[in-house]
């Protein structure tokens, strides 16, 4: 692994990763798929997010498959504490965790609806039903990897990073590329339910 890090990994350093910028500026530019594994869909959700999703799917008939934790009884209040102490400004406890999920799903499912049909076909929401490790968001051929786990407590480079801050970068068809689009198709196939 860390001579695959190493040789296929560039740390991203432009402003802002997983901001609303970060996110609308990279779907402009992307032709084929969009693939972002996120924990509250709250990002994804977002107005501007939804429309530039519209705007891709209309020039490029591209794909957009969107995973985000589930928010119903089958994720225990443990793992969605263990995900929500992580997150910023996180909400005050599982059940607040899970109806701001559910809110922004509602949101999604409500756009899309107003849709035509030819484009409501090329995206797909997941809800995944385990404790996520990574963060990412795949444009293309190209993967940012955030860190969604870091020790705040320890007095590391990383410690001192949030989420917003520090991610890597991947070429798809990077071996280490090729492993984490394995690992999405797992994740899509065997641990989510479409929505």
């Amino acid at each position: 692994l860390p001579y695959l890090f190493n040789r296929y990994v560039r740390i991203y350093h432009g402003k802002g990763y997983y901001s609303e910028d970060f996110v609308v500026n990279h779907i402009k530019k992307s032709k084929k798929i969009i693939r972002i594994i996120c924990v509250r869909n709250s990002r994804i959700s977002s107005p501007d997010v939804l429309r530039s999703f519209r705007e891709f799917i209309t020039k490029h008939n591209g794909k957009v498959e969107l995973f985000y934790i589930d928010p119903s009884k089958k994720m225990s209040d443990d793992i969605i504490d263990k995900i929500r102490v992580t997150l910023p400004t996180p909400p005050s406890n599982a059940t607040n965790c899970r109806q701001e999920i559910m809110s922004n799903e509602r949101r999604m499912i409500d756009e899309i609806k107003k849709w035509d049909n030819s484009k409501r076909d090329n995206i797909a929401l997941f809800r995944f039903r385990c404790l996520p490790s990574i963060h990412l968001c795949q444009f293309d051929n190209k993967i940012f990897l955030g860190f969604q786990f870091i020790n705040h407590n320890e007095s590391t480079f990383l410690s001192s990073r949030t989420l917003n801050d520090l991610c890597i970068v991947i070429n798809t068809k990077s071996q280490l590329g090729k492993l984490i689009t394995k690992q999405i198709d797992y994740l899509r196939d065997t641990q989510s339910d479409k929505k």
